[in-house]
């Protein structure tokens, strides 16, 4: 498989899990607008899970450009909760996060070695 139909690929499966329904209250969307997001946003089939995509304070070492990293925020009854960084992110770039439809897993790009 080529690296262009590999990626085109990916792309085509993020699109298909991102475009499933989500119920979010107008307190829960309201609250979203000082959240600070790069590019990527990505809601759990709950609607009480978002999972955003950002550059971080962190450079990379190669480009000295900021690195993007995945964060969580969790849903509190009446706010949603300060960014929590995800465990996974490393040294390179983590970014475009999309929940698969039952909500198990998460899909997302990266520029890490294969």
């Amino acid at each position: 498989m080529n690296k262009i139909f590999k990626v085109g690929f990916l792309l085509v499966l993020s699109w298909s899990f991102g475009c499933t329904n989500t119920t979010l209250s107008s307190k829960q969307i309201d609250a979203l607008r000082n959240v600070s997001i790069g590019n990527g946003l990505t809601f759990h089939p709950s609607d009480q899970l978002l999972l955003i995509s950002k550059p971080s304070d962190e450079l990379d070492q190669r480009t000295g450009k900021h690195l993007y990293k995945i964060y969580q925020l969790e849903w509190r009854g009446n706010h949603w909760s300060d960014l929590q960084e995800l465990p996974f992110n490393s040294k390179y770039n983590n970014y475009h996060p999309v929940f698969s439809p039952d909500g198990k897993w998460i899909y997302f790009n990266s520029n890490r070695p294969v």
